[in-house]
């Protein structure tokens, strides 16, 4: 069923977990939001996401943080069962910031439109609403930190399963956009919405761990791994989208697409580059029919060879640039990877070339930047 994929999507250690019982065993009575909000509770605290929440202590959360995904709880009626009608999934993801919830809200009602257009729509929009909300003081924009948007869909009844109801509720904290999200059968949905609602209430926010130290000149430092690199002006550190990217920033937004670097490492190993630039292209034309190559050629990187791929492509309606380096270090081998509107890229070109040679690996016993 569409409602029960989300229970096996977390599986490993992304950060940390605690789950703490704030009360005794509740009723199973039918509650009011306000009294959802008076329930005993537990306290779900993922501290590298950046949130913390309080809920029903007869919740149960499901695997670890995984990705973008900072927890995923089995929320059903106290003294209830765990039978699969009767259970609802609730999660919360860390996703990158629009240029506004309202674009959130446009994308959803296209996707709708486009939905009840086919022969069989697959989900409904039932509703899709963006308001004002009494948020805690944020650095944000006004415009992003006083606003919710909730939209919600329906997947219809088939074979022996119920319609399923799917709510995503966006809110904007610290620079992350977190998603709250209720999945489950129609007959149970309305009995959680009120406790999942009282959730997004008790919500309390930090920073979310990105993994980067910012050092006095001017490096951003991976603090794991150890290497360092410039950001060109209006880009910033950021969580990243998953577990594989070990640096992550972003730059200017464009409606919902944010340019961004990511750079993935990997055991030190010797890559031939010039077997990597014989096959890539046809690999990259075999995956993406719309990406045109402007060259894939080996190039220097701070004095070692690096294989440097710059595509053309398209991401719904944004016309996208991607600049890629991949090479050895001292320690690891790297693939560095800015992705932004080709327009942006046209603008940045320089800036961006300028920062992929500010790459370095840094001295294990301190923060100075050394050669490869």
């Amino acid at each position: 069923m569409r409602f029960l994929l989300m229970a096996g999507c977390l599986s490993a250690l992304s950060g940390m977990w605690s789950v703490s019982v704030l009360g005794a065993e509740p009723s199973d009575a039918a509650i009011t939001v306000e009294e959802a909000a008076q329930l005993p509770l537990r306290e779900v605290a993922v501290e590298t996401y950046g949130v913390r929440v309080q809920v029903p202590a007869h919740w149960r959360a499901i695997g670890k943080p995984r990705d973008e995904r900072a927890f995923l709880l089995q929320a059903f009626t106290a003294g209830g069962g765990l039978d699969d009608l009767d259970v609802c999934y609730v999660a919360c993801e860390l996703g990158i910031v629009p240029a506004s919830l309202e674009e959130f809200e446009r994308r959803h009602a296209a996707a709708d439109e486009r939905e009840q257009q086919r022969e069989a729509p697959r989900r409904k929009l039932r509703k899709c609403d963006r308001y004002e909300w009494a948020a805690e003081p944020t650095d944000m924009p006004p415009e992003l930190e006083r606003q919710r948007l909730d939209c919600q869909w329906e997947y219809p009844p088939h074979d022996d399963v119920p319609a399923v109801i799917e709510q995503r509720s966006y809110l904007v904290r610290n620079g992350s956009l977190y998603t709250f999200i209720l999945t489950g059968p129609e007959n149970v949905f309305a009995a959680q919405h009120d406790e999942f609602e009282a959730m997004i209430r008790s919500a309390r926010f930090t920073p979310a761990d990105t993994g980067l130290q910012r050092l006095p000149d001017g490096y951003w430092m991976q603090r794991e791994f150890r290497f360092a690199m410039k950001l060109p002006d209006r880009w910033s550190p950021a969580f990243a989208p998953n577990d594989h990217a070990v640096f992550f920033a972003t730059g200017p937004t464009h409606e919902v697409f944010t340019d961004n670097l990511i750079v993935l490492a990997a055991p030190a190993q010797s890559l031939d580059l010039a077997k990597i630039r014989a096959t890539f292209p046809e690999q990259l034309r075999q995956a993406d029919s719309a990406v045109e190559i402007e060259h894939c050629e080996i190039v220097k990187q701070n004095g070692v060879d690096a294989l440097e791929t710059l595509i053309h492509t398209k991401r719904g309606p944004f016309e996208i640039t991607i600049l890629e380096r991949r090479f050895e270090g001292a320690r690891r081998n790297y693939e560095v990877k800015f992705t932004c509107t080709t327009e942006q890229f046209r603008q940045q070109r320089e800036a961006l070339y300028q920062a992929l040679e500010t790459f370095r690996e840094l001295a294990a016993a301190d923060a100075k930047p050394t050669d490869l």
